[in-house]
């Protein structure tokens, strides 16, 4: 049995593999439908999958193991990183709203999630240009709006001129 993992979605499912993968359907993961490349070990007995790998498409299933490679792609190696509201982020916090460090006696919340730049509700989707890491406390503010208030700022989604991405703008 082989552990096969989706490097876009994250499915996994166990099985063994034998010149056809039943969780392998030509070139496309049958949970996400995206483009990947089998790499297969061969021995002179038996073939084995090595690993999936991702070869198109920007869309990512939000989940632990994307979002921690969204984090690396931002921060690199940083255990600590601020959002674009300035709020602490921890690398260890994804997920956990209680996730706090104390600094000079006091606790800072610093657990984070991925946020949709354009939210889903608004059309926006899960390619990476659409995804952003935010300490929870920024999430909640901006929830699905495209015009948002945190603490006394106030933010704007807005199309990036002659691109079809977005940006998160401060306006006050």
């Amino acid at each position: 049995m082989i552990n096969l993992r989706c490097v876009n979605c994250c499915s996994t499912a166990l099985h063994s593999y034998n010149f056809g993968h039943p969780y392998v359907d030509g070139q496309h993961c049958y949970a996400c439908k995206a483009s990947i490349r089998i790499i297969v070990a061969c021995t002179r007995i038996v073939c084995r999958l090595f690993i999936l790998i991702r070869i198109g498409g920007d869309n990512m299933k939000i989940c632990k193991a994307n979002a921690l490679r969204l984090w690396n792609e931002h921060y690199g190696d940083a255990m600590f990183a601020l959002d674009f509201h300035g709020n602490l982020m921890c690398r260890q916090g994804y997920g956990n709203n209680h996730y706090y460090i104390k600094n000079r006696g006091q606790r800072v919340y610093c657990g984070w999630n991925i946020h949709h730049i354009l939210p889903l509700t608004q059309g926006g989707t899960n390619e990476k240009t659409n995804l952003l890491c935010t300490n929870i406390y920024t999430n909640e503010e901006a929830d699905d709006k495209i015009t948002y208030w945190i603490d006394d700022n106030l933010y704007q989604v807005q199309k990036k001129e002659g691109t079809a991405q977005h940006e998160i703008v401060k306006l006050q």
